[in-house]
């Protein structure tokens, strides 16, 4: 049985956060965090490298742009799932997948499967390019 894709979730509104555990932990995925600042993912990442992340832009105030830099740099692929526009993120980051809130579980499943077939596929894969 392959190991299940490990998901970190980096999001600071709790109910949107423990919703989207629930979801991905149903389906399969083992859910690391969530994480409600870039201190708290930074951390997480230094004890527990995730196969892939979900990102909130702004977490209370703080954009989450080091966690982005920190996972590029480890090559592991994320989305973001934000209410913000993508038109906030530097251009660099403008080509990750963005879903806006609010939460649509078949949506940030779908996205996953992708990124799960960049995990799982040749090195330096995306989907779609």
């Amino acid at each position: 049985m392959p190991k299940p894709m490990q998901v970190m979730i980096v999001e600071d509104d709790a109910l949107l956060a423990i919703d989207l555990a629930d979801v991905l932990s149903n389906r399969g995925f083992q859910v690391i965090g969530p994480c409600s600042s870039v201190a708290r993912a930074l951390q997480t990442m230094a004890d527990h490298q995730p196969d892939a992340a979900i990102l909130d832009i702004d977490l209370n105030g703080h954009m989450s742009l080091p966690v982005a830099d920190a996972l590029a740099l480890l090559n592991v692929p994320f989305l973001w799932l934000s209410g913000s526009s993508p038109d906030a993120l530097p251009e660099r980051y403008r080509v990750r997948p963005f879903v806006r809130k609010p939460l649509v579980p078949t949506v940030i499943l779908g996205v996953l499967t992708g990124l799960q077939k960049v995990v799982t596929g040749p090195v330096g894969c995306i989907p779609g390019t």
